[in-house]
């Protein structure tokens, strides 16, 4: 038997249907005493915002594609579970606790190689360019990298705008070069920059998204327990 889970979540709290076929209302939510007013519903919300950092749910259509539908919103099929139609993930930002967006980390198209770098780690591999997302100015699709774009999208690199890195340190060389030579140091859990006489300065790395409007920002959720647990 295949038992079909819905996952709503309002404020703050998670809440798990296991029968698909029960319809639940934003009435039911406010008898469960869950509901956060303008954060899970479309009953109050103003602006036409549907950014997932300030809010729960969504109202628009595009609810539909990444099963984000407010439980209010007149695209949510109250009867039928949708399957999301997109391979975005909410994934943070590299470096950013505060920065969650959807983007693709694995290369999912088969139509085109796999690229091993896509899903490799910037640390582990020393380079900073593993770090950086892109977004496809074609599909408008977030990407971890570089080469997740190029293996999901058969686009060209003028088709691919990248995100800002910023770099802050007491040293020269991040302000005389845009990418300065630079390692992942374990043992200091940093990066650092390599200086002329073969020393190195730690430095503080910071992405921050192009100012487009396709960035579209979320909340991760856990889904899975830690693995001390």
């Amino acid at each position: 038997m295949i038992l079909a889970f819905e996952i709503l979540l309002v404020c703050g709290a998670t809440i798990v249907i296991a029968d698909s076929s029960v319809s639940v209302t934003l009435n039911d939510i406010k008898e469960m005493n869950v509901h956060c007013d303008y954060l899970d519903n479309c009953e109050q919300r103003f602006g036409g915002g549907d950014d997932l950092s300030s809010y729960t749910c969504d109202c628009h259509s595009i609810c539909i594609e990444y099963n984000t539908c407010c439980i209010d919103s007149e695209y949510r099929n109250a009867t039928r579970i949708p399957t999301p139609r997109t391979d975005d993930e909410c994934l943070r930002v590299y470096g950013r606790t505060d920065l969650s967006v959807y983007m693709i980390d694995k290369c999912k198209n088969r139509d085109i190689p796999s690229e091993p770098l896509c899903e490799s780690s910037a640390e582990e591999s020393n380079d900073p360019f593993l770090m950086i997302p892109v977004t496809s100015s074609v599909t408008s699709k977030n990407y971890k990298n570089y080469f997740c774009a190029l293996c999901n999208e058969n686009i060209n690199e003028d088709q691919i705008v990248f995100w800002n890195l910023r770099l802050t340190g007491k040293t020269q060389r991040v302000q005389d070069s845009t990418m300065p030579n630079m390692l992942y140091n374990t043992t200091l859990k940093s990066w650092v920059v390599l200086e002329g006489d073969g020393s190195s300065t730690a430095i503080s790395v910071k992405i921050e998204p192009v100012s487009v409007p396709e960035i579209r920002r979320c909340k991760p959720i856990n889904t899975a327990c830690a693995k001390e647990w």
